[in-house]
């Protein structure tokens, strides 16, 4: 066994344990990652392919490997973001109405209730990038969860492992089906989410100046 997978299988082990120390590590999810990536048979060929000729570097096995199970944390949580803001256009509608319904009775000030119709106009107009860094957003919410994680992983992983100008769509691209327990995450899918986003940032800016 290499040492890249023998430190795959020390994670899981300290994943396991269940400790104080691992609940502070790992969440939900984890040993199941850790353990598609130990019996994959491309994980060395991966950080062979990101880290040349490191194959024994211990530490640098081990930051990378929570490096990526951080970055799958993150995509589930923005998520959730993006979840929120897709209930929050759809309640925005009622919610000013009631709004409406609380300043007649006198029960909002005028002040107040123009800050609230400012907040509901946001909600149901704004895009996802208005609310956090596009990088997290995901403009369309019509494949739900499994997309949105999918994008946002890919996105994170693309930055966390580029080098220089060099992209390395195919390592994102395996260690995306890994995370996520899928078989058809394609190079194209990758550079498409990757692109997306940085139009998004690229929107964001102007708008911004």
């Amino acid at each position: 066994m290499t040492v890249f997978k023998q430190l795959l299988d020390e994670t899981i082990k300290l994943a396991i344990a269940n400790d104080d120390l691992a609940k502070q590590l790992f969440r939900a999810g984890d040993v199941g990652h850790l353990q598609r990536w130990r019996d994959d048979g491309r994980a060395d060929e991966i950080w062979e392919a990101l880290h040349p000729g490191r194959f024994d570097d211990r530490e640098g096995c081990v930051v990378f490997i929570h490096a990526v199970l951080s970055t799958r944390h993150l995509a589930e949580d923005a998520d959730q973001l993006n979840k929120t803001i897709s209930r929050l256009k759809k309640l925005a509608p009622k919610a000013r109405r009631r709004a409406v319904n609380r300043l007649t009775r006198g029960e909002l000030s005028p002040q107040e209730f123009a800050e609230l119709a400012a907040f509901f106009e946001k909600a149901e107009t704004g895009r996802a990038t208005d609310f956090f860094e596009p990088i997290f957003a995901v403009r369309s919410d019509k494949h739900g969860t499994r997309q949105r994680q999918c994008t946002i992983f890919c996105r994170l992983v693309s930055d966390l492992v580029r080098r220089g100008t060099r992209w390395h769509d195919n390592e994102v691209a395996a260690l995306g089906e890994i995370a996520l327990n899928r078989k058809d995450i394609t190079v194209d899918m990758v550079r498409s989410y990757r692109d997306a986003g940085r139009r998004d940032v690229t929107r964001k800016s102007r708008r911004r100046a």
